[in-house]
């Protein structure tokens, strides 16, 4: 089965016998799916997860020594990676909306949102970063043109008009996966957000999300050393995707059973991890690669006419 979010709605109100029925059938099926998750899968699987962080706006290869980035160039590599395994989960750490570039400055961030949705992204990190540089009008302009989730779970935007889920569930090859993200804290935006430290929110969260999951992903707005940190004061966190430092340890490290993994920041690199469940949905291994996404790499076209569209000021 293709990857899929798993919503389950109550009613608000029960007027009739009607609304009663439909309660109660509500709650069968999530008693009858929780007995279903709870079962044996039929074969060891192995679930694919590509993640970025701290994109930062960047569209264009860095003009570094050895240039690396690129919107296109990372949207190619993705597409290859979806071309193999439908059922990928595609992440983003947060940070990715803003950027001293005079595309994103102009379209107010509609071209990044445009090439995540090309690029199929299930969810987004939404941090206090993003929202220093635009106004609460802005970012409700951009979630409803994003094909994917706005999260997080220690940030709730003071205008109601903008509202923030704090986690998400997917249903991956029979396995519930978990994905829920938390913010650092930014002077610069705070008059527009509540905030709540990460270690408050996740210990009332992560113990309720853990029953209705096998596996949980953290996309953490902290640097990998902060984030393990988390890891300490909150169980149950199966991964953490942690934010870059300035000399990030690509190599993944393991604390309190919690893998902490990163990349490099700007759209440099990507980070693909692959998770391997045993029948008992038990996580076995893992394998994770760093992968560099360099200028002359091949461009993907579409991601590049979103890019020439918005360049000509369409």
């Amino acid at each position: 089965m293709k990857k899929s979010q798993v919503n389950s709605p109550l009613p608000n109100s029960i007027r009739d016998i009607r609304i009663i029925l439909i309660f109660i059938f509500i709650m069968l099926a999530g008693i009858l799916s929780l007995s279903c998750r709870e079962k044996n899968l039929s074969e060891p699987v192995i679930i694919s997860v590509v993640f970025t962080s701290d994109i930062n706006g960047n569209i264009y290869p860095c003009g570094c020594r050895v240039p690396l980035g690129g919107i296109s160039e990372r949207g190619y590599e993705i597409k290859s990676l979806i071309s193999r395994d439908k059922d990928i989960l595609i992440l983003d750490n947060g940070s990715a909306l803003w950027g001293i570039n005079h595309i994103v400055e102009r379209s107010k961030g509609k071209v990044i949102i445009e090439a995540m949705n090309e690029m199929e992204y299930d969810a987004m990190n939404l941090r206090a970063t993003d929202l220093a540089f635009y106004t609460i009008q802005q970012i409700k302009e951009l979630q409803a043109e994003a094909k994917f989730e706005f999260i997080s779970a220690n940030l709730k935007i003071k205008n109601d008009e903008v509202k923030l889920k704090p986690y998400l569930i997917f249903e991956v090859k029979g396995l519930k996966i978990g994905i829920t993200g938390v913010s650092e804290f930014n002077k610069n935006s705070q008059e527009k957000y509540d905030y709540v430290k990460p270690e408050y929110a996740l210990t009332e969260l992560i113990p309720k999300l853990r029953e209705k999951t096998d596996f949980i992903i953290l996309l953490s707005g902290l640097e990998p050393r902060e984030s393990a940190n988390l890891a300490r004061m909150v169980s149950g966190l199966d991964l953490i995707i942690a934010a870059p430092s300035t000399l990030p340890n690509i190599k993944p490290t393991i604390l309190n059973e919690s893998i902490i993994a990163t990349t490099f920041k700007d759209g440099k690199s990507i980070g693909f991890m692959q998770l391997g469940f045993s029948i008992e949905r038990k996580l076995t291994d893992h394998k994770h690669e760093h992968r560099q996404i360099q200028e002359g790499m091949v461009k993907d076209k579409k991601i590049q006419n979103i890019l020439k569209k918005y360049q000509i000021g369409e």
